[in-house]
C-alpha cells in the first residue's frame, strides 16, 4: 500500500478513506480551477472565494468536531482511537496550511493576469505611492465613519469577538471590533479608466492607526468558532420553536476557537499570546493575504459581472435556460404534465418551468390544495409571494425546517411572513431534519382528485438553481400522487411516513433499499447476467455502502461513480475493487443531483440525498423512482454517458488515493 494511500486511511487495516481528508482533496480539486487558464480570469478568481468559503464551513464543523471526538476518545481512554484522530487532525492541519500557500500564490498570480485586463488590485505598497490620495479618500469616505471606538487593551477582549468577525490589533495590544458591514473590497475607476480594487485589510493597515490616534501598524484578525451548534426540537408548539432556535444558535457566535487568520507583520511574541488567550496550536494560527475573508471575491466577482461586456472573455458566456412549451402559460400547464412527467435538468432546464406550474396551482380554482417542504429558499423568492397569494384561495401548508444549517433565521422570518398572509406552516421537529425536496398540488377535475407531485434533487432556490445542476420531475403519476399525500399528512404530524408504495424514505428504508439493490446486482453477476451500478452523489462516506460495492465488484458487478466530494471507497485495488471506478466533476456548475442506477434490477431512482451516515439516519429524505419510459432512457442512454465521457473536467480517483485527470 503506498504511503500516500496509507496517509488517507481512516484505520491502517481496513481500505476506507477518512471523509475529512478525502474532501480536502475536492476543495483542491476547487482550487486548480483558479488555476486553470482554460477559464475566464474573474471566474478563477470566483473559484478562489469558493474554496475559502468552503474552508470556513470545514472548521466551523467538520474540524470542530473532529476536536470534539478526539477528546471524547481520550476521555473514554479509548488510545487507540485517540491516536488514529491525532495523526488525522495533524494532517488535516499540515494540508491546509499547505493549501492556504497555494491559495495566496494563485492569488497574486491572478492580480498579475488582471492588471494586464486593467483591474489592479493596489497593493500595501502601491498605496504608499500612486494611489495614495484616493485611497486615502476611499477610506475617509467609506471606511473611518464605521469604526468603532477601540476597545481597552488587552488581548481577554478577543474572547468577546463573534464567529468569522474581523478586528484590528495594534502593537500596544489595543483591540478594535470591525462592524459585520464593513466592506471588504472596494473599489473606484480612474482617469484612464481602469478599475483600482482596495482590499479592506491594506485600508487599515496604511490608515487606521493615525484615524484612532495609536501608534503603530496594526494587524487584521479574523476567529473562526465551533459552528457545529445542534438544535433540538422536541416541542411541537410552533410558538416556541423560533425561540428555540435563536437561543441554541446564538452560541454559535461565542463557542470555542478553532482557526485564527491574520494579515499584516505582527510579532512574534505577540502572535505567541494570541495563541494563548484563543488555546490554539501553531498550527492553528494561518497567515493571509490582504483579501480577508478571501471569501468575499466569489461577490466581488458577481458585481464585477456587470461591469464588464457580455461577451467578454472574463466571465462565463450566460447559460440559455429553456421552459417548455406547455409549462409556459398558465392555463396549459395542468394538461402538459396529464400527458407525460417532465424532467427539469436546472439550470439548462429553467427554475421557471417550477415557478410556473406553482403559480398555475396558485391561480386554478380547481385547485383545492397545496403543499411544500422547505429547507432552504432565496431572500425575496417568488414562491413565498405565489404561497402567500394563494392562502386566500386555497389550503396551503408548509413544512419547513428551522434547522438548515446558516439558514436557521431566514427560515425562522419565512415562516412569519408565511403565517401571517395565511399559509399553514409546520416545523419539522424531533431528532431528523427535513431535507426531502417535494411539492403536493391536489385539484379537483370534474369531481375526480387528481395529484400533481414535484420531487426535486435541490432546494426550492432561484438562486442556487442558476449554479448548482440539479433534477426534479413533475408528475401526475397516482401512485406518486399517493405517496406525497400520506408524505405531508405524516411528517407534518412529527411522525415519520410509512406505508409508501413508491417513494423511498430515509431514516426507515432508504439505507436498506440500497443494499438490497447492490446484493441483487451480485446475484445477477453470479449468475452471468450483465449486472452494472451507477450513483451520482455528493459524498460517499457510508461505511457499510461501501463495503457491499466492495463485494459488488469481487463479484464482477461493473461500478461508476461519480463522487463530487469526499469518497471513502478506494477504486482498482486488486481482488477487491477492480471493477468500480471513481471520477469527480468540478466545473463552472455546481454538481448537486443525486442519482442511482442498478441495471438488472432496472431500478433509478433520483433523490435529495447523499450516501452518508447522516442522510441515511438523521435527515428525512426522499429517494423518488423514475417511471416515465422516455426520461428514464434519456438518463441512461444519454445523461450517464455524458457524465462519464467527461474528458475535460473530470478527475479519476487512482488506487494510491490520489485524484488525476
Amino acid at each position: 500500500m503506498s504511503e500516500t494511500l496509507t496517509s488517507l486511511l481512516i484505520d491502517p487495516n481496513e481500505p476506507l478513506i477518512h471523509r475529512d481528508l478525502s474532501w480536502l482533496q475536492f476543495n483542491d480539486r476547487v482550487l486548480s480551477e483558479a488555476e486553470d487558464s482554460d477559464n475566464p480570469l474573474l471566474e478563477r478568481l470566483k473559484f478562489l472565494g469558493i474554496t475559502a468559503s468552503n474552508l470556513d464551513e470545514f472548521f466551523m464543523i467538520r474540524f470542530a468536531s473532529l476536536n470534539r471526538e478526539l477528546k471524547a476518545a481520550l476521555k473514554r481512554e479509548d488510545s487507540g482511537l485517540a491516536l488514529r484522530l491525532t495523526k488525522v487532525r495533524r494532517q488535516i492541519l499540515l494540508d491546509i496550511a499547505s493549501f492556504g500557500r497555494r491559495q495566496n500564490r494563485i492569488f497574486e498570480q491572478l492580480v498579475v493576469s488582471l492588471r494586464r485586463e486593467q483591474i489592479e488590485f493596489v497593493s500595501f505598497e502601491g498605496m504608499q505611492r500612486r494611489h495614495r490620495s484616493l485611497a486615502k479618500e476611499i477610506f475617509d469616505t467609506k471606511i473611518a465613519e464605521t469604526l468603532p471606538t477601540p476597545e481597552a487593551k488587552g488581548l481577554e477582549a478577543l474572547r468577546k469577538i463573534e464567529n468569522l468577525g474581523l478586528s484590528l490589533l495594534f502593537p500596544d495590544d489595543t483591540l478594535l471590533f470591525l462592524p459585520g458591514s464593513i466592506s471588504t473590497i472596494l473599489w473606484r475607476r480612474d482617469t484612464k479608466k481602469r478599475l483600482l480594487v482596495f482590499q479592506l485589510g491594506d485600508l487599515l493597515r496604511a490608515f487606521s492607526g493615525k484615524h484612532a490616534g495609536i501608534e503603530g501598524e496594526p494587524i487584521l484578525l479574523r476567529i473562526t468558532r465551533d459552528g457545529d451548534v445542534p438544535v433540538i426540537l422536541n416541542n411541537e408548539n410552533i410558538d416556541s420553536i423560533p425561540e428555540t432556535v435563536r437561543k441554541s444558535i446564538l452560541g454559535r457566535q461565542t463557542r470555542l476557537p478553532v482557526r485564527l487568520q491574520l494579515y499584516g507583520s505582527p510579532e512574534t511574541e505577540q502572535v505567541g499570546r494570541l495563541q494563548e488567550v484563543l488555546e490554539l496550536e501553531e498550527t492553528q494560527v494561518f497567515t493571509t493575504s490582504p483579501m480577508l475573508p478571501l471569501r468575499a471575491l466569489f461577490s466581488f466577482v458577481g458585481s464585477m459581472a456587470s461591469l464588464v461586456p457580455k461577451k467578454s472573455q472574463l466571465i462565463y458566456v450566460p447559460l440559455k435556460s429553456r421552459v417548455p412549451k406547455r409549462l409556459r402559460e398558465h392555463n396549459t400547464v395542468f394538461e402538459g404534465i396529464e400527458r407525460h412527467d417532465y424532467l427539469f435538468h436546472h439550470p439548462y432546464d429553467s427554475f421557471d418551468s417550477y415557478i410556473n406550474f406553482l403559480t398555475a396551482a396558485a391561480e386554478d380554482p380547481k385547485v383545492e390544495s397545496i403543499q411544500q417542504t422547505v429547507y432552504r429558499v432565496d431572500s425575496g423568492s417568488r414562491i413565498t409571494e405565489i404561497l402567500k397569494r394563494a392562502a386566500s384561495s386555497k389550503r396551503v401548508r408548509v413544512l419547513i425546517e428551522p434547522r438548515a444549517r446558516f439558514d436557521e433565521m431566514n427560515n425562522i422570518r419565512l415562516a412569519e411572513e408565511l403565517s401571517s398572509a395565511g399559509v399553514e406552516v409546520v416545523f419539522s421537529s424531533g431528532q431528523l431534519k427535513l431535507h426531502a425536496k417535494i411539492t403536493h398540488v391536489l385539484r379537483n377535475e370534474d369531481g375526480y382528485k387528481r395529484a400533481y407531485t414535484h420531487l426535486s434533487t435541490g432546494n426550492y432556490n432561484a438562486k442556487t438553481a442558476r449554479i448548482y445542476t440539479d433534477m426534479a420531475i413533475l408528475t401526475a403519476h397516482p401512485g406518486l400522487g399517493r405517496d406525497a399525500s400520506r408524505f405531508f399528512e405524516q411528517a407534518c404530524k412529527q411522525n415519520i411516513p410509512e406505508g409508501l408504495d413508491h417513494m423511498v424514505l430515509a431514516p426507515n428504508g432508504l439505507h436498506r433499499r440500497i443494499r438490497a439493490l447492490i446484493r441483487s446486482e451480485i446475484s445477477a453477476a453470479k449468475k452471468g447476467r450483465p449486472a452494472r451500478i451507477f450513483a451520482k452523489v455528493n459524498a460517499l462516506v457510508d461505511a457499510k455502502i461501501v463495503r457491499e460495492l466492495y463485494k459488488a465488484s469481487e463479484a464482477g458487478v461493473e461500478i461508476d461513480l461519480l463522487v463530487r466530494g469526499a469518497c471513502s471507497l478506494i477504486p482498482g485495488l486488486p481482488g477487491l475493487s477492480e471493477n468500480v471506478r471513481v471520477y469527480s466533476i468540478v466545473d463552472r456548475l455546481l454538481e448537486h443531483s443525486r442519482m442511482y442506477y442498478f441495471s438488472d434490477s432496472k431500478a433509478l431512482y433520483l433523490s435529495s440525498a447523499d450516501w452518508m451516515p447522516r442522510n441515511f439516519f438523521s435527515r428525512l429524505e426522499i429517494a423518488f423512482p423514475v417511471y416515465d419510459e422516455r426520461i428514464f432512457g434519456f438518463l441512461t442512454d444519454v445523461a450517464i454517458p455524458a457524465y462519464l465521457s467527461d474528458r475535460g473536467k473530470a478527475r479519476t480517483l487512482t488506487k494510491v488515493g490520489t485524484w488525476r485527470r
